[in-house]
């Protein structure tokens, strides 16, 4: 069966990340083979100034840290082929 998943190419973070809603789960798509797979995964929240961050575990840092989504997505080169965004909502929210 084929699946069609869309995702923001990394050379658009730029353009993309300013669209993006606050509290959302980034997914960062790469490819293996002939295979697409959701390489790693983080936190996008804005800060009072409208700054974005990513919120990530990091295996090269040993902890938590956050970046600048932009500067995090150069620094991985070609790694990853790009990101998708998932609005995370609180059920509980009115």
């Amino acid at each position: 069966e084929t699946v069609t998943y869309e995702y923001i190419p990394s050379a658009e973070v730029e353009a993309a990340e300013k669209s993006l809603p606050n509290n959302s789960l980034i997914v960062f798509v790469g490819r293996k083979l002939d295979w697409l797979f959701i390489l790693h995964c983080g936190i996008f929240i804005r800060d009072e100034s409208g700054a974005g961050q990513l919120i990530e575990a990091s295996s090269k840092h040993g902890k938590v840290v956050s970046f600048d989504l932009g500067d995090y997505v150069r620094e991985q080169g070609e790694r990853y082929l790009g990101f998708a965004a998932y609005k995370v909502h609180d059920p509980n929210a009115n």
